[in-house]
């Protein structure tokens, strides 16, 4: 899921994986509300070419984007994909996501995945270091090498190919750490905007020498974390996953049962 700004600039990019009529990747709010369109491609099995790809507009994506998810990055992200959009690409079966889906301490694991650095899909190698609670939810730690672009990938268990989790930085410190930096520093820029033209030094207004200051380690701090590689990550648990997509699929039924009870009523009503 490649990431663009308005002018079509790359600047962002995350894994992702099929599940039925569903992407299933990592929920980049921040991303999102900085782009101006999300190109979607899936690579053929010899990764010569692309099998498929979708351009949506942002807001496009936003209205897809389903329940819980537009509000809070739980650190997953559904996204429904119309079935003839998704001919062409294989979905992991119903069987690899086990309810009882093993996720022990110890378990070799693999994780398939995109990089910002690396534009080809690659598979690393690691294992299921603990499992953890933040906030109350279970998640899984897995040792193993990451960097920028690996969240959304699926988390496989190397022995006998079910899916476990997918990889999520919404909860990692390097990502909070991050995200309180550039508040702090859009903070000083909103109140140095207000601040212009009141200290004049000769031709010089320092608060824009201040500001464009703010901006350069604004970006630097973005690029560092963009560059950052870490020993370890963190997953949602598959089953978290599969229990939502339930769970909006129940949803969905019992709305378009009701809204056909409703129809079925004014026909009888309009008939008599």
């Amino acid at each position: 899921m490649n990431f663009f700004s308005k002018k079509g600039i790359q600047f962002f990019r995350t894994s992702g994986f099929r599940y039925r009529d569903y992407i299933i990747s990592d929920f980049c709010k921040d991303e999102i509300e900085k782009a101006g369109f999300v190109q979607i491609d899936f690579p053929s099995e010899d990764q010569t070419v692309q099998s498929w790809s979708l351009r949506i507009s942002v807001d496009e994506l936003r209205n897809r984007i389903t329940g819980e998810e537009k509000e809070y990055p739980s650190g997953i992200l559904v996204l429904p994909v119309r079935t003839d959009e998704f001919r062409f690409v294989t979905s992991v079966t119903s069987d690899r996501y086990s309810r009882q889906a093993s996720a022990s301490i110890g378990t070799p694991v693999a994780i398939f995945s995109y990089s910002n650095q690396i534009s080809s899909l690659y598979m690393k190698t690691g294992m299921i270091s603990s499992c953890i609670k933040v906030n109350g939810e279970e998640f899984i730690l897995v040792e193993s090498s990451f960097e920028q672009g690996n969240s959304g990938s699926p988390l496989v268990n190397a022995t006998n190919g079910k899916v476990l989790g997918v990889m999520s930085d919404c909860f990692l410190s390097p990502y909070k750490k991050h995200k309180q930096i550039k508040m702090i520093i859009e903070k000083n820029i909103r109140i140095l905007k207000n601040a212009t033209g009141k200290c004049q030094h000769g031709d010089i207004d320092p608060v824009q020498v201040l500001t464009a200051n703010q901006y350069m380690i604004k970006h630097l701090a973005r690029d560092i974390y963009l560059s950052s590689q870490r020993n370890y990550g963190v997953a949602v648990p598959i089953q978290k996953v599969s229990r939502y997509i339930r769970n909006l699929e129940h949803r969905n039924q019992i709305t378009i049962s009701h809204k056909t009870g409703i129809n079925q009523k004014s026909q009888r009503i309009a008939g008599c």
